[in-house]
């Protein structure tokens, strides 16, 4: 059966007891609300559970950091194709210009 307990001022944390009397934490929350609603949903109880906003930002964030550097790839991608194409133009020209010449 999962419990919830206060762990540190401010945060709830939620988790069972083992056979052996060992706590094993599933997850924390800074609202007993919250941490109450996890409770009965892991006991069977409502079958919606409460977004952990804390971890919900952090992946929003980790998000938007990887969309930006997504796009930063991108650019360096498309950057070295631009450069690849006008050093092979340049070649292509030279050699026929040296055949032109023979």
């Amino acid at each position: 059966m999962y419990v919830y307990i206060k762990s540190e001022p401010k945060l709830w944390t939620v988790g069972f007891y083992d056979p052996q009397g060992k706590w094993q934490p599933e997850s924390d929350w800074a609202k007993t609300d919250d941490a109450a609603a996890r409770v009965a949903y892991l006991n069977g109880g409502n079958k919606t559970s409460p977004v952990n906003a804390d971890l919900l930002a952090a992946c929003e964030d980790g998000l938007h950091q990887f969309s930006k550097l997504l796009d930063w790839a991108e650019l360096q991608i498309e950057s070295t194709w631009d450069e690849e194409r006008e050093a092979i133009h340049t070649l292509q020209t030279a050699i026929e210009a040296a055949e032109s010449e023979d």
